[in-house]
């Protein structure tokens, strides 16, 4: 179950998330291949984050949890 704390881990995670942190993490390709998915991303995150792949879905989700673990 998510909680309220969770929730916002996660919100304030993709508000802040830099495009070099996706690449690193595998979420977006780099340089130029990753250029659409990055616009995507900035335009509307939800439908970005529907459309993902289960693999770098699991990416994103890895990425926001080592984020809400630092923030505690």
């Amino acid at each position: 179950m998510i909680t309220g704390s969770d929730l916002l881990q996660i919100s304030l995670a993709r508000i802040n998330m830099e495009r070099s942190e996706l690449e690193e993490a595998g979420v977006i390709d780099k340089g130029i291949d990753g250029d659409r998915a990055w616009s995507n991303f900035g335009r509307d995150i939800d439908t970005f984050i529907i459309k993902l792949p289960q693999s770098r879905l699991a990416a994103l989700a890895a990425m926001i949890q080592r984020r809400a673990n630092r923030q505690r």
